[in-house]
């Protein structure tokens, strides 16, 4: 567990790409120095700096490891709670983003690892043969191993056997099929303006099946409230 704090501000989180989803996101505590930003990972420091503007970490280790923990962190946090894989659509938006933001960061060694660490990856992976570090195939492996799925996303049900991996689509196909939609999952749309122009359709959807289960379970969905 993450304990961040700062003057005024104090959370928890679960993992270390959320914190660093909410560095590189959110613009009011972009904006702060990192002298005044406390991060401790069960108690430990965790040293808070910048690169190239944008606020990051520094933790000892190598490279890869490093960022294997990251994978291990939302693998068992959210894609694969309990070892059970679950369905694309039975994961909270912002929990799926984490994993396409470590594709996006397997792009940027420097942001994640001090310049020592890169310059010693691409010296160990020579020895293998291999050009230098590549995060990116490595967590494509990861993913394929792990998801059964790479950067294109899994197969969505119902999809022709398209690949995609926007949680998006995998939710509006699951819930024209009648599929079971963790109503968090259906809040987090119902919360946003609109879906992107191609899924114009599944806006109404939402509205249309969050209001049949308010007018099912009326007295559960006050409860809740």
């Amino acid at each position: 567990m993450y304990q961040l704090s700062f003057t005024g501000f104090s959370q928890s989180f679960r993992t270390m790409l959320d914190v660093l989803s909410l560095f590189r996101n959110n613009t009011l505590i972009a904006g702060l120095n990192a002298a005044d930003i406390s991060l401790a990972f069960f108690g430990h420091p965790v040293p808070v700096t910048r690169f190239s503007g944008t606020l990051t970490v520094r933790r000892p280790g190598t490279a890869t490891s490093i960022f294997l923990s990251l994978i291990d962190e939302i693998d068992g946090a959210y894609f694969r709670p309990s070892f059970v894989a679950l369905e694309p659509w039975q994961i909270c938006r912002e929990h799926w983003q984490l994993l396409y933001l470590a594709f996006d960061l397997a792009r940027e060694p420097l942001y994640l690892f001090s310049s020592d660490q890169v310059a010693h990856a691409n010296e160990e992976a020579g020895k293998s043969g291999h050009r230098g570090l590549d995060l990116f195939e490595h967590l494509r492996l990861e993913s394929e191993r792990r998801l059964g799925f790479r950067c294109a996303g899994p197969v969505v049900e119902g999809g022709g056997g398209q690949r995609n991996g926007r949680h998006e689509v995998h939710v509006a196909y699951a819930l024209a099929a009648g599929k079971p939609v963790p109503q968090a999952v259906i809040d987090d749309y119902t919360s946003m303006s609109k879906f992107d122009s191609d899924l114009q359709w599944a806006k109404p959807l939402l509205v249309v099946l969050n209001c049949a289960v308010r007018c099912r379970f009326p007295s559960s969905r006050r409860s809740r409230a």
